[in-house]
């Protein structure tokens, strides 16, 4: 199209009288030859990125050497410097793609840092954060690569390390740009190259059981590289992971057949002369280990950086080196104080202190993998040390104890978080409810929603934020009503009142939820005692929702809470409205929870352990939360 705009220009530019006419035309025509190479190079990159997909590194680079060409003829023509900077770091970029890719087919550590200097140029060219980041990235991803080659090489640790530490780097560069793509790139090459690393140490390794769980380690890892990369995208290089993953498996089938080999012959070891000496209580140590059932196992959490109340997938690898099968009883330890289980296998349940296995059979060479996921609540560096414990086919109890792992826990706090009091909901919500964010917690009634209404009141009084009460039942909050006289505002909608409690000047009480107006003229009463001085947050709970429904269905209550809820906004206050969905039809409360940004519920489900309840953040409009469910215990939230 550009090349049939450039001739029809030319044509023109012949019968053009007017020179200021002609080199108008002329500055189109060159416009046309610039955007026809920009769409050329353009072309080529795709293409690269489809030859990348594919695994074809040759092609993909010398496409990628073909649109920095390209690029290269637009920029000789450009006149904009701000233009300029931008399609110069384009170049770099296409360049650095062209290394790399070359670098990727040749193995070459020195083409991998020509192209992290390429990249780093590209970084400091652009005018844009978000392609800075992908350059920045890309930099560290191929400085870690030439460092991988290298340890590869060398086997040096000194290498590895620093590898690890410039994928991080590329990750949080990736992550902060939203590629998000990339970022399961790099984790998934993280991952494969800790694989590697394991596959070399097991062909050196000559004692048979550390082989054999450096083996078990790094089909592990491949594994997990597999998934990534699938996560990713990446199929092709998905495929050649799962490839490594059966050669390991061979080796490692090997290794567990590898003590039939060793056994000696039974000419060798007849005892036809020999009489027996009484039994003892030693223990065998060598391979008559072997004969019985012999459970061994490794373990792999992932991640091993984490937030509170973020998922933990905890993965134990079983294998019975033995020759006979062993009956597994429950896996000990497996839960660190402030714990909770999210996830097990179906055939296994979860008990106070311990997993049961419920008698799960192992057969001789055969392994069982147990993936159990977690949730912690609590911040802080634990450690899990689990302990399996199995029985052999004449009821002898064994155990089995893997290699421990650390987990750390992080606890994210954002600004502007209005604290509820209860730290794991406060978890959930990354400090607390949003400032100013008007919320609504549904939930039948119960004790857990007492406390954590109770909770968010007492904690707003004792931090000396003006706190609102909206309800028709005092007995709850008659001490904070008393104690906190210059902060803590009590409105009580009840015709008996005054048998509730003593008339206070932080007190109102009206007859009821039949005026909505005189509620209202009560609470604008209260916003004019305020000191307009006083700064900092403010937080109100509007506890009779349930009531006006029932007494002025959703056209009436709707239309009063439209009004409420800008004013408390107005007036600094983060609102929580609580609303007994079980009370009213359906179409009334999604009414009413239309008016809100955030939903908090409370519910009940049947667990292993009974009834138990829940609660989860079911929206918060523009705001990070997790999605997680919390198990709701009375004596938690006392505490």
């Amino acid at each position: 199209m550009f090349k049939e705009a450039k001739k029809s220009l030319e044509t023109a530019w012949g019968k053009i009288v007017d020179p200021h006419e002609k080199e108008k035309v002329s500055e189109l025509s060159r416009a046309c030859d610039q955007r026809r190479e920009y769409c050329i190079g353009r072309v080529r990159v795709e293409e690269a990125r489809v030859f990348d997909r594919e695994g074809d590194c040759e092609p993909c680079a010398k496409r990628y050497g073909l649109a920095a060409k390209a690029f290269e003829k637009v920029l000789e023509g450009m006149e904009i410097k701000s233009g300029q900077r931008e399609l110069q770091s384009i170049v770099y970029l296409c360049r650095a793609w062209q290394k790399m890719k070359l670098a990727e087919e040749r193995l070459d550590p020195t083409l991998y840092a020509e192209a992290s200097q390429l990249f780093m140029k590209a970084k400091e060219s652009s005018l844009k954060k978000r392609t800075s980041l992908l350059a920045a990235g890309n930099s560290y991803f191929c400085k870690a690569l030439e460092l991988g080659a290298r340890f590869k090489d060398t086997r040096n640790m000194k290498f590895y390390s620093k590898t690890k530490q410039y994928m991080e780097s590329a990750s949080d560069c990736y992550t902060e740009a939203g590629f998000k793509k990339e970022s399961f790139w790099i984790n998934a090459t993280q991952v494969l190259f800790d694989s590697y690393v394991y596959m070399g140490k097991a062909e050196t390794e000559v004692d048979p059981e550390k082989k054999l769980r450096l083996y078990l380690l790094a089909e592990k890892f491949l594994d997990r590289s597999a998934n990534l990369f699938e996560k990713a995208g990446y199929l092709r290089k998905r495929n050649e992971v799962l490839r490594s993953i059966e050669k390991v498996k061979q080796k490692r089938e090997f290794m567990l057949s590898l003590r039939e080999v060793l056994s000696a012959p039974s000419i060798a070891s007849s005892t036809s002369s020999i009489s027996a000496p009484a039994p003892t209580h030693e223990e065998a140590v060598g391979l008559e280990r072997f004969e019985q059932a012999y459970v061994q196992a490794n373990l792999t959490i992932c991640p091993k950086k984490a937030n509170v109340a973020e998922d933990l997938a905890l993965e134990i690898k079983l294998v019975n080196t033995g020759k006979e099968p062993a009956s597994l009883t429950k896996v000990e330890g497996i839960l660190p104080p402030g714990f909770e289980p999210v996830a097990k296998p179906d055939y296994c349940r979860f008990e106070d202190a311990y997993v049961d296995m419920k008698g799960k059979k192992l057969d001789p060479l055969k392994t069982e993998e147990i993936r159990i996921v977690l949730r912690s609540f609590d911040k802080g560096t634990f450690a899990i040390k689990p302990r399996i414990v199995y029985v052999d086919e004449t009821g002898h109890q064994m155990f089995c104890e893997p290699e421990p792992v650390t987990i750390n826990v992080s606890e994210v706090i954002l600004p502007g978080r209005i604290i509820t009091g209860h730290r794991n909901l406060d978890n959930l919500l990354f400090g607390g409810i949003p400032e100013n964010y008007a919320v609504i917690l549904t939930s039948p009634s119960c004790d857990e929603r007492d406390l954590l209404i109770k909770t968010f009141l007492e904690t707003g009084a004792r931090r000396g934020e003006v706190t609102f009460h909206v309800t028709i039942d005092a007995s709850g909050v008659r001490a904070l009503a008393e104690d906190f006289q210059s902060n803590f505002y009590l409105f009580i909608c009840n015709p008996q009142a005054d048998k509730m409690i003593e008339s206070l000047p932080n007190v109102f009480k009206l007859k009821g939820v039949e005026n909505l107006t005189e509620i209202s003229i009560s609470l604008t009463s209260a916003f004019r005692r305020l000191d307009k001085k006083q700064k900092g947050p403010r937080r109100a709970c509007i506890e009779i929702i349930s009531d006006i429904l029932l007494q002025h269905h959703a056209v009436s209550a709707r239309r009063w809470l439209t009004g409420l809820i800008p004013e408390l906004r107005s007036k600094r206050f983060t609102t929580l409205t609580v609303i007994n969905p079980h009370m009213h039809p359906s179409q009334e409360v999604q009414a009413i929870l239309d008016l809100f940004e955030g939903e908090i519920n409370i519910c009940e489900k049947e667990t292993e352990k009974g009834l138990q309840k829940f609660l989860k953040i079911r929206k918060m409009s523009d705001q990070r939360y997790l999605e997680s469910e919390l198990p709701l215990r009375k004596e938690r939230l006392e505490t």
